[in-house]
């Protein structure tokens, strides 16, 4: 099992078994926020609509569910089996720092563990369905056509990338748009991107070929390869 998964049971567990998911988010990502954590144990986040979000941590949370260990509810996650013997395969310093994160939070509503993301983190407010919550406005990158790759990282940091950076428009031109990597199948991808606010255009060329846009005010190419945009 992935560290963080198993940092997901522990947190789940530290809040009484069952938490709602929407606590269960902001709390992995404050957990995101910790120095000391080793990144393997760790989700990477993007705003949407109530803060910082993980996709790739909803998508692990069927899969534990269908593996057993979570029992899902529309807006809660349980604990269905005891993850004892998970945890306890968890670094000795990443488990205290877990369980030292949930002790701050113990007593803390869910309402105000998000608002003191949304005061913490103002990126993160960038998509909330609260407009009157927004301090951040988007990015604008200078009109051009730029490039990136997602070797190594998650479809989340891709995304959040990609905002930062004030991209609009993403052209697929990868030769065969499949991936076994949750995220990055052209479906996936296409309905992540318009889910925060990017608009996707699929464009199949060979990977030896050279890719013209006209018109591209602040688009990017995703390739497989690794290029910094």
């Amino acid at each position: 099992m992935f560290s963080r998964r198993r940092a997901i049971l522990r947190l789940i567990e530290n809040e009484g078994g069952s938490v709602a998911r929407l606590r269960l988010v902001k709390l992995a990502f404050l957990l995101s926020r910790e120095t000391e954590a080793p990144r393997a144990g760790l989700y990477d986040f993007v705003p949407y609509k109530h803060g910082p979000f993980s996709f790739t941590l909803y998508h692990e949370l069927r899969a534990l569910g269908r593996d057993g260990w979570l029992a899902e509810q529309e807006h809660d996650v349980g604990l269905a089996e005891a993850p004892r013997r998970e945890t306890a395969c968890l670094d000795k310093e990443f488990l205290t720092l877990i369980d030292e994160l949930s002790s701050r939070h113990r007593s803390t509503s869910t309402t105000a563990v998000v608002d003191g993301v949304y005061r913490d983190y103002p990126w993160f407010t960038l998509n909330s369905d609260t407009i009157h919550k927004r301090a951040m406005r988007r990015p604008a990158a200078e009109p051009a056509v730029y490039t990136v790759g997602y070797e190594g990282i998650t479809v989340d940091a891709l995304l959040d990338c990609l905002l930062r950076k004030g991209i609009k428009r993403l052209i697929d031109v990868r030769c065969n748009p499949i991936a076994r990597r949750y995220g990055f199948h052209k479906a996936t991808l296409s309905r992540l991107c318009n889910d925060v606010g990017h608009r996707v255009r699929p464009l199949c060329v060979a990977r030896r070929s050279i890719c013209l846009a006209q018109g591209s005010a602040r688009s990017v190419f995703v390739s497989a390869a690794v290029r910094a945009i």
